[in-house]
């Protein structure tokens, strides 16, 4: 299952936006502050609130789902604020593109994305509109209603004076936990012992996946003391640490892990996961999120708004700009330059030996073809050095100096 396409009108601070080519198991919503990346995405929040019941009543069907959202995700505090100043209604289309085995009833078409548009007004309604080609029979709507009751994930940030906390919405099992500090601990408890079996089986998929050496988290282990309060724990190299004793960062980590994995969603949609992680923490988080919406990962598309040039990397950028008459518009932006390292990772350099660098990485270091440059090794890896800036290099450094030229 997919996004496929978006637009919003009259939502927050965008007048008219158009999101084609939304296709992709990874969208980076990239830009300044102020001009409507988080609109985009709570956007497609709201709109996966309230699909499940239109569509479960467009079927025809009376009695709730189970897990059904119920419409207004709880970062709404007053919907009038949701409305573009000036205007009486808003409205949020979008595609979905759901996979063969979703969907399992006879007349489901595979091939035909889900085109939907739904209308709020400030009466207080909200409608859908179909815009498929052809009509919905009632039996692939329920489907698709049931489907969709679990199927996205939002997780927002939010910076305060007194602290910084995650906000998340889902079943009402989940909704009893929220992470502010030590809640870590009621969060995975929860986890752990979710009466959906599919959620026990991602937790056990987050223990495997922070067991990864480089996270520095090991082995989690989440018990209930005789006191009846929750106990959580890390074995990490022989080392046995409870939760409160790792640092905010191992912490955060593990949080954005879990709300990532430990639900029943196919969608996930994260507002700046950089927050509380150092560069290279980023980029183990952006390791393993790959990892999880690709191949046979738990996810099928994640959509994240960023200020981090780690999650730009390697993924379709979109990047976001504000007008003060026309609002928020966005434009896919050109492909980053692929990140060549001449170091150690790529090159086996031994002290008085040549290097042959392929040609891409001599373009990418823009080397002129017949010039002479050396590599020298320094405490952050091998620096690029020209035959005046060898030669102060040499001066500087004496007889100890290394190179390969």
């Amino acid at each position: 299952m997919r996004v496929v396409w978006l637009e919003i009108e009259n939502f927050r601070s965008i007048k008219h936006l158009r999101l084609d080519g939304l296709d992709k198991p990874f969208v980076v919503i990239e830009g300044p502050n102020d001009v409507g990346k988080s609109n985009i995405l709570r956007a497609l929040d709201l709109a996966f609130s309230a699909l499940p019941r239109l569509l479960r009543e467009h079927a025809g069907q009376q009695q709730s789902i189970p897990g059904e959202p119920n419409g207004r995700p709880e970062w709404i505090l007053d919907f009038s604020r949701l409305y573009r100043h000036g205007e009486n209604e808003f409205k949020i289309s979008l595609g979905i593109r759901f996979d063969e085995h979703e969907i399992n009833v006879q007349s489901f078409n595979p091939r035909q994305s889900l085109n939907v548009t739904l209308n709020w007004t400030r009466e207080g309604h909200h409608r859908l509109a179909i815009l498929s080609h052809q009509s919905l029979p009632a039996d692939v709507s329920a489907g698709m209603a049931l489907r969709l009751a679990q199927s996205f994930r939002h997780i927002a940030t939010k910076r305060s004076p007194e602290r910084e906390y995650l906000r998340l919405g889902g079943s009402p099992w989940e909704q009893m936990a929220r992470w502010s500090g030590s809640n870590l601990k009621q969060l995975l408890f929860l986890y752990k012992n979710s009466p959906e079996l599919e959620v026990q089986e991602r937790f056990e998929q987050l223990r495997t996946a922070v067991r990864d050496p480089a996270l520095g988290i090991g082995i989690v282990n989440v018990s209930v003391q005789p006191d009846q309060t929750i106990n959580v724990r890390t074995r990490q190299d022989g080392l046995e640490l409870d939760l409160e004793e790792r640092g905010s960062g191992v912490q955060q980590m593990l949080t954005m892990l879990a709300l990532a994995l430990c639900h029943r969603g196919r969608l996930l949609a994260i507002e700046e996961p950089e927050m509380n992680l150092s560069e290279p923490n980023q980029r183990l988080l952006w390791k393993k999120l790959r990892e999880f919406a690709g191949g046979e990962g738990p996810l099928d598309q994640i959509f994240v708004t960023s200020h981090s040039r780690v999650f730009e990397e390697e993924a379709e950028r979109l990047v976001v700009s504000r007008d003060p008459q026309s609002g928020t518009h966005a434009r896919w932006a050109e492909p980053a330059p692929a990140k060549v390292q001449a170091d150690e990772e790529v090159l086996t350099v031994t002290r008085g030996c040549s290097v042959t660098l392929p040609a891409e990485v001599l373009k990418h270091l823009g080397v002129q073809e017949g010039k002479h440059v050396y590599l020298v090794p320094t405490r952050h890896g091998y620096q690029l050095l020209g035959a005046q800036g060898y030669a102060d290099h040499l001066r500087e450094e004496g007889s100890n100096a290394e190179s390969a030229g």
